[in-house]
């Protein structure tokens, strides 16, 4: 490959920029600095070892110890940017963190910290590309192989409205897993309007996340091979940026850069990569003139495709219209096999030659051949076709469920778009071997095995379906959308990654016979069939055992476990997925093992609480996940699965981190429509509640029921896990009103759907009670807590965390009723289980100790109340940041306790911290008694006389439209306490 002549002082410029060698030549000099030390603290990160240095930065192998993972850290030497470069960095570094995708680096963070401006980002180790086609040459069809991983990776950048503006082969990286990643977006900015209309950022939505239970990140990175540009340019108007020998002809003019300049720079890119050599040499003016004139004549050796020559030279039009549209049609291109392109193109030449004479043979022929791929429809016959769908459809009707014919219309769109899917990708997989011929035959057995099992699940469910009960169809909805995605039967990678079968071809076909009958067993499972499946599922056991083939023993005690689980079995399930996780790696079997670590995280973290396990079990699923697919569903789902664990360790910074990553992640490979985004927007939603961010938790909220209502409709009791958070969001704003009706339709839904006893109504019943709380109707309050309590018990077991919480909601309820003692036997019942259950520093144990203590207040035990809430606040204090809403209100308490005792400064402090973090959406009730008590600690501490009466006209605004029986008692205290004479200032001594 020829040498990089841009600049000929400088023969090293392949990965350096233009907007850096345009400084004065003393500037570009690395700034003297000692070494970085291993274990050297760079923010939050500790540095491992140095990576590689640029013009304008170092770089460094991390550690993160909050997220627990290595990163490249990125740090700028000191002036190297002025105060308004490093704000547009900031700016342009929370764009690019938008952005997810697999062939992309992922950008984590960027921070100002004493060392200087740092970013963190992904850790790969790998080649560039520029390093790899030095080691050349390589096929035409391997080049072109990574180079649309790379066209990948900027198309989404550019869905995202973000331009890379410095790409080049140094800028790619090619990972040891073989995946390619574009890296150091150091040049990238957002899209100009007039191209960024397709950009997935709605206008309407908020600049910043918002934030019950996954952001991912995504451009800037930096490997290990750390060859390329360490130097992070920034946008301005007018500046050449880029580098030269890759620009594109409007970029050396300094007109804004558009998608357009990075296709140019791909293809400079690819050119280089087909042939060894760049299309344009020289200097930057030579550089620049030449590319006016269009590309240069192509090389002769090695050989390459006309399709693809062609490819290349449209991407180097000098004229920007003249190129693709975009990235997503020269992806198109490529992806089209160059061969049989040329060969189409020959053969149709050849027959215009010859039309005149032989036209009617030639028709004649045509209409005589059979076509090899017209059957795949006929395939479904007697599966889902009209009689089928009329079984369906009557059975469902025949259920007394009010939802029925709402549930038939989702079910019968679904599965008429699934088996048409079917039947598409079944001819697209036959054509790509007997017609085109651009796939063995190989991997049409492998694709076509895959969508064989497809066909058994749908023939499963329809048959589950077609003799629908009330007890199924309220599941119908679910069972359909679980059928297995058909687009993974397009997977190559995955397909070709399955393990070996056995040798022996009598247990081949056993396997496969028992792979056959897993598909009724699951949608049996789905059904909630349980004991029909439980039975197969024992003989299938039995029989893969007796087959000595450990990958099929560690399938069928796959799904064993998912039925124990799903059956209420959890000691059971844990064994036996503990058993199938143990086969499946002994077998190679990666991506068994991958979804049963997966689902052993749910498991310990969510069912049993087990939070010690299902640390370990996180460290699996998220690793094995990655390493089948990154960024796929499986690692969206285990990513997902951490900020769940996250939320029950009482983290709720970190969980939040991992449920917007989740999203992002979630939303790439399922879809917004998505009935796991849908979840995963409620999980986010729950964590800002947590945080008093509660308008932001409720537009999380609305979406996430906005998806369930589409995906499930009305009076159908999925989406009333959406509802009813929604329905928290406003409680926890004093709508008590909205949030109340909004319950009472939930219980309903639950209720008929569910039964009196299951533990999703006494959930129904624990937050309708906090309703009437609010509302100070607490005998009827008490009422539903009582029925929660007892479904809990009935359900879950005397121990689970379930129980301590409607135990507590019990005991203030009875507080409010001035039942002092037994509202104190049941704050202390809550304490041992979730001491227990979560340890003695989990959140919710300081919200035992809290209750303890408002208990002791209104006893008039004043020392006894500080001395609970301190237990509750060291608690909470140990993890502030997404613990804001529970410490402001513990603050409140405190104040009150301290009050109470006559500890004026105290309470002054406490109340004071109290109103820093408390939101101002919080509850006018809350506010106006955070307020009224401010007024009182400072008149008793002797401070501003003013300061407190504007404390106490600030308490009664609050309360003002508050019509419950607390918020009218407190209005009273407070009047009471503004009609007292104003006291008059000192006289001034004489």
């Amino acid at each position: 490959m020829a040498a990089d002549s841009t600049y000929d002082p400088d023969p090293s410029l392949d990965t350096r920029t233009i907007a850096d060698h345009r400084r004065d030549r003393t500037l570009d000099a690395k700034p003297s600095r000692e070494p970085i030390e291993r274990g050297t603290s760079m923010g939050r990160y500790l540095v491992l070892d140095e990576i590689g240095e640029g013009g304008m930065g170092v770089v460094v192998r991390a550690y993160d110890p909050k997220l627990h993972r290595e990163v490249a850290l990125k740090r700028l030497h000191r002036g190297t940017l002025d105060a308004e470069s490093q704000a547009r960095l900031f700016r342009e570094a929370q764009a690019m963190a938008q952005l997810s995708h697999p062939n992309v680096i992922t950008i984590h963070d960027v921070e100002r910290t004493e060392r200087g401006v740092i970013m963190a980002m992904e850790f790969v180790e790998g080649q560039t590309l520029s390093k790899w086609i030095a080691e050349g040459p390589h096929p035409w069809a391997e080049v072109v192989e990574r180079f649309k991983q790379a066209g990948r990776g900027l198309l989404a950048a550019h869905q995202a409205g973000l331009v890379h503006r410095d790409f080049k082969p140094s800028n790619v990286i090619t990972g040891h897993d073989g995946r390619v990643q574009v890296m150091d977006f150091g040049l990238a900015r957002a899209e100009p309007t007039q191209y960024s209309s397709d950009s997935r950022i709605s206008t309407d939505e908020p600049e910043t996340p918002d934030p019950m239970f996954e952001p991912d990140p995504s451009m800037m990175v930096l490997s290990a091979d750390a060859s390329g540009s360490l130097d992070v340019p920034l946008t301005e108007a007018g500046l050449v940026m880029g580098t030269p020998a890759y620009m594109a002809p409007e970029q050396h003019r300094g007109d804004v850069a558009d998608a357009r300049c990075d296709q140019y720079a791909f293809c400079v890119s690819l050119w280089e990569g087909l042939w060894g050599t760049r299309p344009f040499e020289g200097n930057h003016r030579a550089i620049a003139l030449a590319k006016h004139g269009g590309p240069p004549p192509l090389p002769r050796e090695p050989k390459v495709p006309r399709a693809l020559q062609d490819i290349v030279r449209r991407g180097l039009s000098p004229k920007a219209g003249e190129r693709f549209p975009s990235m997503a049609e020269l992806i198109d291109a490529l992806e089209r096999d160059p061969t049989t392109q040329s060969r189409r193109w020959r053969t149709a030449a050849g027959a215009v030659v010859v039309a005149a004479g032989v036209t009617g043979v030639v028709l004649a022929g045509r209409s005589s051949a059979p076509a090899p791929c017209e059957d795949a429809s006929a395939q479904l016959e007697g599966i889902w076709d009209d009689t089928r769908r009329a079984e369906v459809r009557g059975a469902l009707r025949d259920t007394s469920l009010s939802y029925a014919e709402n549930t038939w219309k989702r079910v019968s769109t679904f599965l008429d778009d699934y088996a048409q899917t079917w039947a598409q990708m079944h001819t697209e997989a036959c054509e790509a071997t007997a017609v085109r011929r651009v796939q063995s035959e190989a991997l049409l057995d492998v694709r076509m095995q895959c969508l064989r099992r497809r066909k058994l699940h749908l023939e499963a469910v329809v048959e589950v379906l077609a003799t629908a009960d009330e007890a199924v169809a309220k599941t119908a909805i679910r069972q359909v959308m679980n059928l297995p995605p058909i687009e993974r039967c397009a997977d190559v990678d995955a397909l070709m990654a399955a393990v070996a079968p056995p040798e022996q071809p009598a247990i081949a076909a056993e396997v496969e016979e028992i792979r056959d009958a897993l598909a009724r067993v699951i949608e049996l499972g789905h059904a909630r069939r349980y004991d029909e499946a439980q039975v197969v599922i024992d003989g299938l056991l039995e029989r893969a055992r007796a087959t000595d083939y450990t990958p099929i023993v560690a399938e069928v005690l796959r799904i064993t476990a998912d039925l124990s689980d799903l059956q209420g079995n959890f000691a059971r399930a844990e064994r036996e997925g503990t058993e199938a996780f143990e086969l499946a790696l002994q077998s190679g079997h990666d991506t068994a093992a991958a979804d049963i670590a997966s689902a052993m995280l749910f498991l310990t973290a969510n069912r049993q609480v087990n939070l010690d396990k299902a640390r370990v079990w996180s460290t699996a699923a998220v690793g094995l996940a990655q390493a089948v697919r990154p960024g796929g569903r499986r690692h969206a789902r285990s990513i997902n699965g951490l900020g769940v664990l996250a939320y029950h360790l009482g983290d709720f910074a970190v969980a939040k981190i991992h449920f917007e990553r989740a999203i992002e992640m979630l939303i790439q490979v399922e879809g917004e429509k998505s009935d796991t985004v849908a979840n995963t927007y409620n999980h986010l939603g729950a964590i800002l509640d947590e945080q008093g961010r509660y308008k932001e938790a409720q537009r999380h909220f609305e979406r996430a029921l906005k998806i369930h209502l589409e995906l499930y409709g009305e009076n159908h009791p999925w989406p009333t896990r959406s509802m009813d958070n929604l329905a928290l969001s406003l409680q926890a704003q004093g709508l008590n009103e909205r949030s109340r009706d909004m319950h009472v339709r939930v219980l309903e839904i639950r209720r008929q759907a569910q039964g009196e006893r299951h533990p999703n109504v006494g959930l129904a019943h624990n937050n309708l009670g906090w309703d009437y709380m609010g509302l100070d109707e607490y005998d009827k309050a008490a009422d539903h807590f009582e029925h929660a309590l007892a479904i809990f018990v009935e359900a879950l077991g005397d121990e689970h965390p379930r129980v301590g919480m409607a135990a507590e909601s019990l005991a203030e309820a009875e507080q409010a009723r001035e039942r002092y003692a037994a509202s104190e036997v049941l704050h202390r019942r809550a304490l041992r289980i979730r001491r227990k259950a979560l340890g003695d520093e989990h959140p919710n144990v300081a919200l035992s100790y809290s209750g303890l203590g408002k208990v002791a207040t209104s006893q008039g035990r004043y020392e006894d109340a500080i001395e609970q809430h301190g237990k509750a606040l060291a608690i909470t204090e140990k993890k502030p940041e997404g613990m804001e809403r529970r410490l402001a209100e513990m603050l409140l308490a405190m104040g009150q306790a301290q009050l109470g005792a006559g500890h004026f400064a105290d309470a002054r402090k406490s109340l004071e911290r109290s109103r820093t973090v408390m939101s101002e959406s919080s509850d006018p009730q809350v506010l106006g008694a955070l307020y009224f008590a401010l007024a009182e600690a400072n008149e008793g501490d002797g401070g501003d006389p003013q300061l407190a009466r504007d404390h106490a006209e600030k308490a009664r605004s609050l309360l003002a439209d508050q019509t419950t029986r607390r918020a009218t008692e407190l209005r009273g205290k407070v009047d009471a306490w503004l009609a007292k004479p104003a006291p008059q200032p000192s006289p001034a001594p004489d």
